[in-house]
């Protein structure tokens, strides 16, 4: 028999630091269109899970254009980044200023050329402004508006479209919604349109704000300059200055602090303290490059961001400048997915489910579409089984990717490594296999991953082999039963060799279930990892520990015993991490492999060519079940030799003889 402890393995990954220490990341990098990636960041380490989701647009594409997205039924209306962004008709969008709950935005926003909101009076809030070069610029803006009666008098306009008490005079335009709040409570409207008072209302309903023209708010309570200066018939001048002067602005959008200020972490203005998710925009240095940036927060896994974080992230991206948008439950990314050419969000929405904002900043495809010109290929569904099948599905798209609709087209597929029935391919033969597909004169290549079929199991126990006996977890000694079966479970594990067991005992001899170990018996490796919570949550290294066995063992079975089923991890990506790495980097390599933990009953199923193993817990057991095959089974005993596994269920108790 060979049994060796990794000792070696264990001491020199100790050494590893625990806090902020990278486990595992991946990197998906998408074309939405020529000029416009979507980034996807996931990076899983002892501190837990972190996602960011970056659109990175070429701001020298005449292909490419951005856009202020707000709702068409005014800047009055909240309505979410997706609603928005289909309305609009753009690629892709990220959420944009921070908003008060009646419905409008804090700060400055700009949709083509048209002033849609003023900036806030707030000094701490910045703005991301594109000039009509198309030069992207952030700053911190202070608006002067002024309305001068016919004498020449002077009044200042706190807010153009945004709700506010009406202890300073208010100005909407027709793009504040169909009617304005109205003339109650003290409050007095002026409608003018080209230039000309048309009437002075007072104790009435909203009114439609005219296309040519605007409507002047404010409480008689705290001024009278509007009863007093002007009467139907009179002319009526607004003027503005903005400062500093950022030019002729084609697209603005509010948000909170400057982030980074000439390429360095900028000191705040104003801080959303705490790790949330969060939404930000920057620009390079040349000026070329436009990074719009979501992160996944408040999750169970994932908490998300600092500001200063963030900051940091946009400086390692390669911003020169950037600034905060609205985070939280608002973060939201959205862009155009190449299969259907339809809107998806593509970060995790904190609430759930969409918000509704004030404003979102889009991305337009404002070129031409061609004729096909690539085809790519995808796999639905999970990992595919030698003696499975592939659903495929296309992707087609013109020159600059922009998706091509070809479904009524004639599409063919092709394979050197296995057969067709349409679009489901079966695979001859594990390992890779590639699919070609075509149409109209284009073709499209893939490498399929194929799993190999398991090995089978030993039909008949190997008489040259090493047992090694698998014990659940002793119950608690509330009963003479429960006396009786802790002392059964005792001797079983005084007589085994080579024992694992998933709870404690007096004896030294086992090895518990507990803590992280490996060891080596005939040709397999036995792992044992402390998984209650999850197995980070309980002690990162032992991913480290993982990540090595994964990568330099050479056993042709490994046996990862877990002190809780990774259906109870509470963080259920961990769970689907560890199913997808030793499926990736173990059974793809040919090596079989076995997930053991306790449960409520004994047996064994397979998934993507992994066992899993259940040692029935007896802490539910009575004296009618004693005999009871599936429930009072103690534990599992397997049998190893030469590659081979033999497993068999070992009774607690055996029925008496009749």
């Amino acid at each position: 028999m060979k049994k060796r402890i990794l000792s070696l393995l264990t001491a020199c990954l100790l050494a590893i630091p625990v806090s902020g220490a990278e486990i595992w990341s991946e990197k998906k990098e998408t074309t939405v269109t020529e000029g416009l990636r979507l980034i996807q960041d996931v990076q899983f380490s002892s501190d837990g899970w972190l996602r960011t989701h970056i659109l990175e647009m070429d701001l020298t594409s005449d292909r490419l254009s951005l856009k202020t997205l707000y709702d068409s039924r005014g800047i009055r209306h909240l309505s979410s980044v997706l609603s928005m962004a289909e309305e609009a008709g753009v690629v892709a969008a990220i959420n944009g200023d921070f908003f008060n709950w009646e419905g409008t935005p804090l700060g400055f926003t700009v949709s083509d050329g048209e002033i849609i909101s003023s900036p806030a009076h707030d000094p701490g809030l910045a703005v991301l402004m594109e000039d009509e070069d198309g030069a992207v610029l952030t700053d911190y803006l202070d608006m002067h508006l002024t309305v001068t009666s016919p004498e020449g008098y002077e009044a200042e306009i706190i807010h153009i479209n945004k709700y506010h008490s009406m202890e300073s005079m208010v100005l909407y335009t027709s793009l504040w919604g169909k009617t304005t709040p109205g003339s109650h409570d003290g409050v007095s409207e002026l409608v003018a349109v080209d230039g000309v008072v048309q009437e002075i209302r007072q104790d009435m309903d909203g009114v439609e704000v005219p296309e040519n023209g605007f409507v002047l708010a404010t409480s008689t309570k705290t001024s009278t300059f509007l009863v007093d200066n002007f009467a139907p018939g009179d002319e009526i001048v607004l003027s503005y200055t903005i400062t500093p002067d950022p030019g002729k602005i084609r697209n603005a959008i509010g948000g909170g602090s400057v982030l980074v200020e000439n390429g360095k972490r900028a000191t705040f203005t104003n801080v959303v303290s705490g790790s949330h998710p969060r939404t930000a925009v920057g620009v390079d240095k040349k000026g070329e490059t436009l990074y719009l940036v979501a992160v996944d927060g408040r999750q169970a896994a994932t908490a998300g961001m600092t500001q200063t974080a963030l900051a940091d992230f946009m400086l390692s991206l390669g911003a020169y400048s950037a600034i905060n948008l609205d985070g939280g439950g608002s973060t939201t990314m959205v862009a155009r997915e190449g299969t259907t050419g339809k809107l998806r969000v593509v970060n995790t929405l904190s609430d759930g489910s969409l918000r509704s904002v004030a404003t979102a900043l889009g991305i337009r495809y404002v070129g031409e579409t061609g004729k096909l010109a690539t085809l790519e290929i995808g796999v639905d569904g999970g990992p595919v089984a030698e003696d499975g099948a592939a659903h495929l599905y296309l992707s087609a798209f013109d020159a600059f990717h922009n998706p091509v609709y070809i479904a009524d087209k004639e599409i063919s597929y092709t394979s050197h490594d296995g057969t067709f029935d349409g679009n489901v391919f079966y695979p001859a033969h594990s390992g890779i296999c590639r699919v070609t597909v075509s149409c109209e004169g284009v073709r499209g290549f893939a490498d399929i991953e194929v799993l190999p079929t398991p090995a089978p199991l030993a039909a008949e126990k190997p008489e040259d082999g090493v047992d090694i006996l698998l014990l659940p977890g002793k119950p608690a000694e509330e009963s003479c039963l429960d006396i009786l079966t802790g002392a059964q479970l005792e001797a079983m594990c005084e007589e085994g060799e080579n024992v694992y067991t998933f709870g404690t005992y007096e004896s030294d001899f086992p090895l518990p279930v507990s803590r992280f170990s490996a060891t080596e018996i005939e040709n397999s490796l036995f792992v044992t990892l402390s998984a209650d919570g999850g197995i980070r949550a309980r002690d990162a290294r032992q991913w480290q520990y993982c990540m090595e066995i994964f990568a330099e063992t050479e056993a042709e079975n490994v046996f990862f015993l877990l002190s809780a089923p990774l259906s109870d991890f509470p963080d259920s990506e961990e769970a689907a991490l560890f199913e997808r790495l030793i499926t990736e980097r173990l059974r793809m390599k040919g090596v079989e492999v076995f997930v053991v933990s306790p449960g409520a009953e004994m047996g064994m199923t397979e998934k993507n060519g992994i066992r899993y193993l259940t040692v029935a817990e007896v802490s539910h057991l009575s004296a009618a079940s004693l005999f009871d095959d599936s429930v009072a089974m103690g534990g599992i005993r397997l049998t190893v030799s030469d590659g081979a596994v033999y497993w068999e269920a070992v009774p607690i108790w055996q029925e008496p003889m009749a």
